[in-house]
């Protein structure tokens, strides 16, 4: 596969880098976190450290399950590079409280940190899809969403990787608190390199009720069967993932 979109296209350039840099950071805050409880025995509220480990996995995953309905609504409706701009905004305060949470051992800051880049991830989520066919041509989208896959996994990993090393080298808490902001404050400044993205549907009339929305949108996908059973495998394949993830650091300490 050429790397010609990412070396030359500069429109998509920027949206691939502010992906890769938004889901690094990710996982570099979440097993960074995942670690120091692990490995320096930090409790919260009386629960021992796999419990927390478990709990950190589903803080971040709960704004995904929460707001990308809304998340959905908000990329049609507004110019996608100023919201884009308005979430990156957004991570590069939450890594200033990452920061005050790693440096104090504070969990309910971490927590809450983690939480927020929750959200953060959710409402990139759909503008990061929604934004390609108006950055490649339509012969380049399959190839485009090829390396938006691609470097959504391999950010995955190095940020797992990276965090647990980090966060173990001496005044790991300096060295990891150092590299998210720096990624935070790139994907800031990409998030300006973007070009104005037009709305699909700027009439459309936000609806703040993601609960309610809810079965409608499973109704609506039923009646698809071949997104539906899309929608099922992916939702299948990322549970399963977040369920290792959240076993591997205390069987890793035992074992």
């Amino acid at each position: 596969m050429s790397l010609q979109l990412i070396l030359s296209d500069r429109k998509f350039r920027s949206l691939y880098w502010i992906q890769f840099l938004g889901a690094l950071n990710d996982n570099l805050l979440k097993n960074g976190m995942v670690i120091l409880v692990e490995y320096q025995g930090l409790s919260l509220l009386g629960l021992d450290p796999p419990s927390i480990v478990a709990l950190a996995g589903a803080v971040f995953i709960l704004p995904f399950f929460s707001f990308s309905m809304i998340a959905g609504q908000i990329a049609d409706r507004y110019d996608k590079a100023r919201v884009v701009r308005g979430i990156k905004i957004w991570e590069m305060l939450i890594t200033l409280i990452s920061t005050l949470g790693f440096l104090e051992h504070n969990l309910w800051i971490l927590l809450t940190a983690l939480f927020m880049m929750g959200c953060h991830s959710a409402f990139f989520g759909p503008i990061k899809y929604s934004a390609l066919p108006d950055l490649v041509a339509s012969e380049k989208l399959v190839t485009a969403n090829a390396y938006v896959e691609a470097g959504t996994f391999l950010a995955i990993l190095l940020g797992t990787i990276g965090g647990g090393v980090l966060i173990s080298l001496s005044g790991g808490e300096y060295w990891l608190c150092l590299v998210i902001n720096i990624c935070a404050l790139v994907g800031l400044i990409l998030s300006w390199r973007m070009p104005a993205l037009p709305p699909h549907s700027p009439d459309l009339k936000l609806r703040w009720k993601p609960f309610s929305m809810m079965p409608e949108t499973l109704q609506m996908l039923r009646t698809q069967s071949v997104v539906f059973h899309s929608v099922l495998g992916i939702s299948w394949f990322w549970a399963f993932g977040a369920v290792i993830l959240s076993l591997l650091p205390p069987y890793c300490k035992e074992y």
